[in-house]
């Protein structure tokens, strides 16, 4: 499929057409998807570009989106505008056709015009094959996820049974975790060092991700940036000495006690400085494969590690 023989209208996404995104996302993957939360992802005005992306449409009714979420990287001091590619779909019954490479050609072309140096994802099984044969993405690793179980009643599975429930428990969580929310609420990527690079974390990157449920708290001694969400996900926990991490998750396992939750879930690049502790005391699984493809050579891809938190649904 090109521009000529193309069957579909295509249109860039903007603030006035966004809520056909939610329908293309509501029709392919979720049918209860949250607008607001979805909004929220998008909203990167903090960085002055927004709506990289692109949607088609058969008949004025929305059947493809093809997208990706600005973010800074940083490597050895230096910081460059990225984009995470993500929420690429085709309706059903548009499969097939060609539909989701043209979109992500013409999503990279508007990646390149805006000047934005890379674009890196994490491809599920269904959309490998376009992304690393078809849009020529270079793989450069596998994430590494771990996974704690812990023993308890199942109190944040239960909330989920009624609105009422739901918001006795969101009360109880809100009240527990207060005592440990950082009022210094910046830490750097922990995968940051002298030969690797990840996301330049700031005070307006967090103020974003808060918008999404996560935020910073000071446990056992250590910062972690975290969320709940049926499980306890870790999304980053700032460098600090091995010993003292430890302690950190033995920390959490008992918060999760204090919550009723049964898991704690934590997703990074491999060799990583967290990836090197997890990996001497818990076993690791493969999980989503890294890649992408670079627009300048300002900051190689090879070079950027991740953690569970740099993924556009933390």
């Amino acid at each position: 499929m090109n521009d000529e023989n193309c069957p579909y209208r295509i249109e860039r996404v903007t603030e006035k057409n966004f809520h056909d995104v939610v329908t293309v996302f509501r029709d392919v993957f979720n049918p209860n998807a949250d607008e607001t939360f979805l909004r929220k992802k998008y909203a990167t005005d903090y960085l002055g570009v927004k709506y990289i992306g692109y949607l088609a449409y058969n008949d004025d009714y929305p059947i493809g989106y093809h997208g990706a979420i600005p973010f800074l990287l940083e490597l050895q001091g230096t910081t460059q505008l990225a984009v995470q590619g993500c929420d690429a779909m085709t309706h059903p019954k548009h499969n097939g056709r060609g539909l989701f490479v043209y979109l992500g050609k013409k999503t990279e072309e508007l990646i390149k015009q805006q000047g934005i140096s890379m674009v890196y994802g994490w491809p599920n099984q269904k959309s490998s094959l376009c992304y690393f044969r078809k849009l020529k993405w270079t793989k450069t690793g596998t994430m590494r996820r771990y996974h704690i179980h812990v023993s308890t009643l199942p109190l944040s599975h239960a909330s989920k049974i009624s609105a009422l429930t739901a918001n006795a428990y969101t009360l109880y969580q809100r009240l527990i975790l207060n005592r440990f929310r950082q009022t210094s609420n910046v830490f750097a990527s922990s995968v940051i060092d002298d030969e690797h690079g990840g996301l330049h974390r700031n005070k307006d990157f967090f103020r974003y991700k808060r918008a999404l449920g996560s935020d910073i708290y000071q446990i056992a001694g250590c910062k972690i940036w975290m969320k709940i969400d049926g499980a306890l996900l870790i999304g980053d926990i700032e460098r600090n000495s091995e010993a003292n991490i430890l302690k950190l998750l033995k920390a959490l396992q008992r918060l999760c006690r204090l919550l009723g939750i049964q898991e704690i879930r934590f997703q990074c690049s491999p060799d990583c400085f967290l990836d090197k502790i997890f990996s001497r005391h818990y076993v690791s699984h493969d999980s989503w494969e890294t890649g992408g493809k670079n627009f300048t050579d300002i900051i190689p891809l090879e070079k950027m590690q991740f953690t569970y938190g740099d993924l556009d649904t933390f």
